[in-house]
């Protein structure tokens, strides 16, 4: 066998293994929530003099959900989906499934990420599906997965959030009309008495949220560069 050939086996072999992994590869979904809505918690005005960067309508805030492709169907376009990473920033604070911790911060232009980072799954979603008892004890409270709505081989919205400790919403997409957000995100704050003093306030956003799929490696390119390199390789060595 020559050099040539020994290179188009392991090619080919090569190619094989990457086709295989390609249906294990992890679909990676960048979000895009847009602001309709700005609403107090409390219910009293939102102070927005004292805010360094207050909120506003036509915001845009981005996610990204990194989902296994091994999608669970319940019923009509709603599916299920295990989460394997998750990160997302809003304002100043930043949920990230592998970094979770919570800092406390008094310099206005750094984040403040909050810790524990959970999910609930399709349970009492957007377009009308309940769980039953047995779906509600996966895709419930405190779940490993997030409903997706799939209609013709597309993911069209989120059906699910991403919670905290205490079952708190950090992120609801289960408001209707489906692609809906509801958050509390933090935003710095001046100190009423001492500007110098730095606070963080809750403030509650909605709006909608648009979905692109982040392209992944064609099998093919992949072993395209991998025999440009031993191509390459087998140069130099002349």
């Amino acid at each position: 066998m020559t050099q040539i050939q020994r290179l188009a086996a392991a090619g080919l072999a090569g190619l094989s293994l990457l086709c295989a992994a390609a249906h294990a590869e992890p679909i990676s979904l960048h979000l895009t929530m847009t602001v309709t809505g700005i609403h107090s918690v409390d219910g009293e005005e939102l102070p927005v003099d004292r805010l360094y960067t207050p909120p506003a309508i036509g915001d845009r805030h981005y996610a990204r959900l990194v989902v296994d492709d091994d999608f669970h169907h319940l019923s009509g376009s709603l599916y299920a989906a295990r989460v394997e990473r998750f990160r997302a920033q809003i304002g100043q604070t930043i949920w990230d499934s592998v970094f979770a911790f919570e800092r406390i911060v008094t310099d206005p232009t750094q984040p403040l990420w909050l810790s524990t980072v959970d999910y609930r799954g399709p349970c009492r979603n957007s377009l009308g599906y309940v769980c039953n008892a047995a779906e509600d004890s996966l895709y419930g409270a405190d779940s490993a997965f997030i409903g997706l709505e799939i209609v013709d081989g597309v993911i069209r919205s989120v059906q699910g959030g991403i919670y905290g400790s205490g079952d708190f919403p950090f992120i609801d997409w289960f408001l209707p009309p489906p692609g809906s957000f509801f958050t509390q995100a933090a935003y710095a704050m001046r100190d009423a008495d001492d500007p110098s003093l730095v606070h963080f306030l809750a403030i509650g956003l909605d709006g909608t949220t648009s979905i692109a799929r982040i392209p992944e490696p064609a099998p093919f390119a992949l072993f395209g560069t991998v025999l440009a390199g031993l191509a390459w390789r087998r140069a130099r060595r002349r």
